[in-house]
C-alpha cells in the first residue's frame, strides 16, 4: 500500500493510520512514530494513528512489526520516501524507516506484508 506524496508537491506526513485489509489470520499490527519536538511516540496498535493532526509537525521516522499469527505467517516490509534523500531501502519487522536528529520528513511510505519464506 502506498501513501503520502513524493518530490515535487513537498508535502510531509504528518500522520499515518495502518490496518490489515483482509484479516484471516488472527493478530496486530504494532507500530510508532518519531515526531518533530517529540521524539519517539509509544507503540500503537491497528487502526490508531501514529504522528500528529493538526499541529503541523512532521513524521520522520516510524517503525512496525506484526503480532499473533500475522507474526508466524508474514514478514511486514516497508520503506520511507524522505525528502532530501529519496527512496530508502526497504526494512522490515520493527527497523527503523525514515530519519532521526536530521530535521528531514517523510513524505510517502509503501508497505506491505509478504508472506514468509
Amino acid at each position: 500500500e502506498n501513501g503520502g506524496t513524493m518530490g515535487v508537491q513537498g508535502k510531509r506526513l504528518e500522520a499515518i493510520k495502518l490496518k490489515v485489509a483482509s484479516p484471516q489470520v488472527a493478530g496486530n499490527i504494532s507500530y510508532r512514530g518519531h515526531v518533530q519536538n517529540i521524539g519517539w511516540q509509544p507503540y500503537v496498535n491497528m487502526s490508531s494513528y501514529i504522528g500528529t493532526q493538526g499541529q503541523s509537525l512532521r513524521l520522520e521516522a516510524f517503525d512496525a512489526k506484526l503480532t499473533g499469527d500475522l507474526a508466524t505467517k508474514f514478514d511486514l516490509r516497508y520503506r520511507a520516501y524522505v525528502r532530501g534523500i529519496g527512496w530508502q531501502p526497504w526494512v522490515s519487522n520493527g527497523a527503523m524507516a525514515g530519519t532521526v536528529g536530521q530535521l528531514r520528513q517523510i513524505e510517502q511510505v509503501q508497505i506491505e506484508a509478504v508472506p514468509k519464506g
